[in-house]
């Protein structure tokens, strides 16, 4: 112990001495002291100055140089006019430790380089806390920038220091200002933004050296803390693997007691939650961001590319030159990492300077290749992210496949990355995505052509290219149900199915499956990458049941069908141009053509190339005939179509039963083509020049006569329910079934455009288009002949030239009949006739009728035709129209007729000759028949002039004119029974003959029986031609026949030529109501001429019967030669008594 105090002693009392030499000869001998002292610690600088001194003490001395330089390595690094340097002695100095505490600088020059220390590595440079700086012009250069910097500042300790610092470069100034008061200091910082750190050693903050910042700041500093306000930002800056994106913001820092809080607001790219403090702890050199984001806005990396980054408690440590680092991923999203895009991933990560270690979290993250859409997966694994590189094992799960998953990318892009991929039930979507994105070749085939399901097994080795080593991939896949689309039309669809890819090729094999909808017993295809062709092969066994699957809606047409055959085909994925041959055998089989003819095709052949050019032959037998079959087609995966042609001998005879309106007869060659088409029912074209053929019928537009040409189409479809089109000159038909016929039928001329509408419309529809016709052609026929109960006619369209109906002639008609439910609508025009008809689900029928001309209505007297129709209910409105020469204004009748009763109620005409009006306000004019009781009814206004000139009414009698009121009932029409009512009437110039006296309109007359009271008067045979007619001039009256009698309400007045007779009384009714016995007067004037009858002259004067004038004037007038006869009549009205009393 004793020896060890001494050996410390004296190494003491050495040093001691050492350091007292070394301060005597800087004090005394300065100069000498430090070229001594440079040239052996610091051999590899160069100093040298014009003059030095020291004005300081011995153990504070103060080095003042004149012109001082330093060279290093023959550079100038420092040069100054005036400098001084205070030095504080201690012993640190013999341990490398210079601590100084004046630094005085005037008219000086620094530089500072990448490849230049700034001091040796031995010696340890030290700011004393009393440090006193005044720095006067002083020009810093470093590679890229050159500042002037002026400073003073009167020591470092917190809370005494003062003074500023000022700094120029180029036109910008930055200041720093800072004062204190003993315990706390105030500054102000404004640094422009420039490269600040590149002033600093290369070693020191070399990774952020290339930023470009600037700040302004305010601040209070003391021991205890210190409080910061301000901005900072910096532009875009660039490093090795990543750059970043200008931003800038504000912030506020506070500290105490070691522990720290940093704010950053409104940041232009905000990379932490802002509301959220950032804690410091100063002591243990620590930080911790509680949410940080980083985006490509902020950051960009170059591979893989960092898109979205968002960290939870992200913590760092300082810890020996070393940062360790840590944090929780909440969202992370990737570019280039193998795959094209990843985004939200999850897990944690934890570091230490470059090395960084992470685990990710199940979570629903997505991925994407290029070209294609995000797809949804859930990542689980670790991984190291070093200078070396990334690697990652993880297991991928999506939907419900899951997939192991190994990747190696280095840092170094000239070197190969490498994957290892296998998995179950693994999706189409992610199988594409898992391929290297340089086999564009088989992603592109892949995608394009294969159809996969969700239940697949993928193997996958791949190694990327590199400088040294070329791409090699091994791929197999093991398939569920796939799809192998080769074009558009040709899809090979099968059960099972394998895919290996290589380099150079890829391979599918399956069995069984289906090409389109045929059968494959086998499949296998090459695919070679270089030219892009893809070869294949399949064998097919069809059976009936696949081929009518196949064939869709023809399941009812094809017997007994199976084949049996071959495909070959190369398909090029570039140019998508294709060839395929296909050969096939058939078995016989039949197709049912109408009712229980069976069309039977014997065993054949067929060939096909590019599945378009279809042909073969076929033997077959119909109708006890053997017509060779020759077979065409195209398109036959597609919109195929197939085309059975042949000849046969037919009679149609057989097909097409008689029917009234139309017969067929004769035997004659017909071209048959039986065309099959996808999507369409079979049809079978017939074709014929029927020249053997001959139409028979009533009808001249439906007649040929044999060995007439007539060029026909015939087209039949729906083979169990026959379809039937046919056209030629004399008609187009087309029936959609003949059960229940829909369709149209033209007749004569083609159908319009105007009317094509028929074509599609439900129902049947008819058009006629002729040049004439002739109603009388339809003479013979029977409505249920024309027209049969089964077809549901929907609209009748026609037009016809010439059309003749009775004496009625008519040009241009043309109209339509359409039948919607119970409804019927019609529409009828022509040169003299124009008009429509309806008729409402409940059967009222309304017909209008206008500008209408006719010569001849005899054709409604047909009692057989008219009988055609039993019940009416209708409206006939008539306008501005003419019969002959009846010219009609306006006629509006109700029509109400049935088995029983015929009425014309409300009666409504005007016209030229005729008017019928209702006796008053409210009421109205009809006529009624009931037939069944014989029953007569008539109530009205009448109105009539010139007979003989009005259809219907010339039969009823003769006369030039009437005009009555009447309402009247009976029974029987020629009787007159039970007759009652009221009749009040004038008639003009009646013709009455043997005829007319028994007609209807005149029976009332009858009642009179002038002819057998005149018989009475003369005691004559009357019989004898000259009383076969007379005329009645006038006859005026009033009848009331009530239920027992006819009374003469008003005298009765009859004029003729010869005589006048005035008549009153009443007319008995006898037990069966029929008017029986006579209760009248007669008052009789003969006029005496050379014209008097001869009964007249005889009598002295007694006419037959006439009449002329009215009654009243003639009774008083006085008429010349006029004698005048009064009698009493009684009896029956058979028998008549007549009594003269004067």
């Amino acid at each position: 112990m004793k020896k060890l105090l001494i050996n410390s002693m004296l190494g003491i009392s050495l040093v001691s001495w050492i350091l007292f030499f070394v301060l005597s000869a800087l004090y005394f001998f300065p100069n000498q002291t430090l070229k001594t002292a440079s040239n052996a610690i610091l051999p590899e600088y160069v100093i040298s100055f014009s003059a030095i001194s020291n004005e300081g003490t011995v153990l504070n001395p103060i080095l003042t140089f004149s012109n001082l330089v330093i060279l290093q390595q023959s550079i100038k690094i420092f040069s100054a006019d005036q400098s001084s340097i205070g030095i504080t002695i201690s012993p640190r100095i013999l341990f490398g430790n210079l601590d100084i505490n004046i630094l005085h600088v005037k008219d000086a020059y620094l530089r500072i380089a990448e490849n230049i220390d700034s001091h040796p590595s031995f010696l340890n440079i030290a700011i004393d806390d009393n440090l006193s700086l005044d720095i006067e012009d002083l020009f810093l250069e470093t590679i890229n920038e050159q500042l002037q910097i002026n400073a003073k500042l009167n020591n470092l300790l917190i809370g005494s220091v003062n003074g500023e610092l000022k700094i120029i470069q180029a036109n910008n100034v930055s200041n720093f200002s800072i004062s204190s008061d003993g315990f706390t200091s105030n500054f102000l910082l404004n640094l422009h933004t420039s490269n600040w750190l590149s002033i600093f050693p290369k070693s020191f903050l070399s990774p952020a050296a290339s930023i470009n910042f600037g700040t302004n700041m305010v601040g209070t500093i003391s021991p205890q803390g210190s409080s910061l306000r301000g901005s900072i930002g910096y532009e875009d800056s660039y490093f090795h693997n990543f750059s970043l994106q200008k931003n800038h913001g504000s912030f506020i820092f506070k500290s105490k007691d070691g522990l720290a809080s940093l704010s950053l607001q409104k940041f232009l790219h905000p990379f932490v939650d802002e509301s959220f403090l950032i804690r410091l702890n100063l002591v243990k050199k620590s930080i911790l961001i509680p949410k940080l984001y980083i985006s490509n806005q902020l950051v960009f990396q170059k591979n893989p590319i960092l898109t979205n980054l968002a960290v939870n408690n992200f913590i760092a440590t300082i810890h020996n030159n070393a940062i360790k680092y840590s944090g929780k991923v909440i969202d992370l999203d990737l570019l280039n990492v193998y795959f094209d895009e990843v985004i939200n991933l999850q897990g944690f990560f934890s570091g230490l300077n470059n090395d960084l270690k992470f685990s990710i979290n199940p979570s629903k993250s997505l991925i994407k290749q290029i070209g294609g859409d995000f797809h949804p997966i859930q990542i689980d694994g670790k991984g190291i992210l070093s200078n070396l590189g990334l690697h990652l094992e993880a297991n991928v799960k999506e939907a419900e496949g899951l997939l192991s998953l190994k990747l190696d990318i280095p840092s170094q892009q000239d070197r190969s990355s490498i994957l290892n991929l296998s998995g179950q039930n693994i999706s189409k979507k992610f199988i594409l995505m898992s391929l290297p994105k340089n086999f564009t070749n088989v992603h592109q085939f892949i995608n394009q052509n294969i159809k996969l399901s969700s239940s697949n097994n993928i193997f996958l080795d791949y190694i990327s290219p590199s400088a040294e080593v070329a791409p090699k991939l091994i791929l197999k896949f093991s398939l569920d149900e796939p799809i192998l689309q080769i074009t558009p039309s040709l899809k090979f669809t099968m059960k099972k199915g394998i895919i290996e890819i290589t380099n150079d090729h890829l391979y599918i094999f399956s069995s069984p499956g289906f090409i389109n909808q045929f059968s494959i017993e086998s499949f296998h295809g090459n695919l070679k990458f270089s030219n892009q062709d893809f070869k294949y092969t399949s064998q097919h066994e069809l059976s009936t049941k696949e081929i009518l699957r196949a064939l869709g809606n023809m399941t009812s047409t094809f017997k007994q069908l199976s084949a049996s055959g071959m495909s070959k085909g190369i398909y090029n994925v570039s140019s998508k141009k294709t060839f395929n041959t296909l050969s096939f055998d058939t078995a016989g089989f039949e197709i049912p053509i109408y009712k229980d003819y069976l069309l039977l095709l014997k065993k054949g052949q067929f060939y096909a190339l590019n599945f378009d050019k279809v042909f073969g032959r076929l033997n077959s037998q119909f109708l006890n005939q053997n017509p060779i079959i020759v077979l065409k087609g195209k398109n036959l995966l597609d919109q195929y179509r197939l085309d059975f042609i042949s000849e046969i001998s037919l009679k149609p005879s057989i097909f097409i039963p008689d029917s009234s309106l139309f017969q067929l007869s004769g035997v004659d060659s017909f071209s048959l083509a039986l065309e099959i088409n996808k999507n369409f029912t079979p049809v079978l074209n017939i074709s014929s020049e029927l020249g053997r053929i001959a139409f028979n019928s009533q009808l001249p537009f439906l007649q040929k006569s044999k060995n007439t040409i007539l060029s026909t189409d015939i087209a039949i479809s729906n083979f169990a329910k026959p379809n039937v089109y046919i056209k030629n000159k004399l008609l187009e038909l087309k029936i959609n079934s003949l059960e229940k016929p829909s369709g149209y039928i033209a007749i004569g001329k083609e159908i319009p455009m105007k009317y094509n509408f028929l074509r599609k419309a439900q129902g049947l529809n008819v058009y006629l288009g002729l040049d004439n016709f002739n109603f009388d052609q339809l003479k013979g026929f029977s409505k249920s002949q024309v027209i049969d109960r089964n077809i549901e006619l929907n609209n009748f369209i026609f037009d016809i030239d010439n059309v003749e109906l009775a004496n009625n002639q008519f040009h241009q008609m043309n109209g339509s009949l359409s039948l919607k439910g119970k409804e019927i609508k019609g529409i009828i025009q022509s040169d003299k006739l124009s008009g429509n008809f309806i008729r409402d689900e409940s059967g009222f029928l309304k017909v209008e009728l206008q500008d209408t001309q006719l010569q001849d209505i005899s054709f409604l007297k047909n009692q057989k035709e008219s009988s055609v129709i039993k019940n009416i209910n209708a409206r006939l409105i008539v306008k501005n129209s003419s019969i002959n020469k009846l010219q009609i204004k306006l006629l509006d009748v109700y029509l109400l007729k049935n088995k029983n009763a015929l009425t014309l109620d409300n009666i409504n005409l005007n016209s030229n000759l005729i008017a019928i009006s209702p006796l008053s306000d409210g009421s109205k004019a009809y006529f009624s028949i009931d037939n069944k009781n014989d029953v007569y009814k008539l109530k009205g206004s009448y109105m009539v002039k010139d007979s003989l000139e009005i259809p219907v009414i010339k039969d009823l009698g003769n006369f030039s004119y009437f005009n009555g009121n009447l309402n009247l009932q009976w029974q029987n029409l020629q009787r007159l029974k039970d007759i009652e009512g009221t009749v009040d009437f004038i008639l003009k110039d009646l013709i009455v003959s043997n005829k007319t006296s028994n007609s209807i309109a005149f029976n009332l007359l009858g009642i009179l029986n002038l002819k057998n009271i005149l018989g009475k008067v003369a005691n004559l045979d009357l019989t004898i031609g000259e009383f076969r007619s007379t005329k009645l001039n006038r006859v005026q009256g009033e009848f009331v026949f009530s239920k027992s009698k006819a009374r003469l309400a008003a005298p009765l007045f009859v004029d003729t030529n010869a005589a006048k007779m005035k008549w009153i009384g009443q007319i008995t009714k006898n037990a069966r109501g029929e008017l029986t016995y006579l209760d009248l007067s007669l008052d009789l004037r003969i006029r005496i001429g050379e014209n008097i009858p001869w009964y007249a002259a005889v009598l002295g004067g007694i006419p037959a019967v006439a009449g002329s004038a009215l009654i009243s004037e003639i009774f008083e007038n006085n008429i010349d030669d006029l004698s005048n006869y009064q009698y009493e009549v009684s009896g029956m009205l058979s028998t008549p008594k007549i009594k003269r009393i004067n």
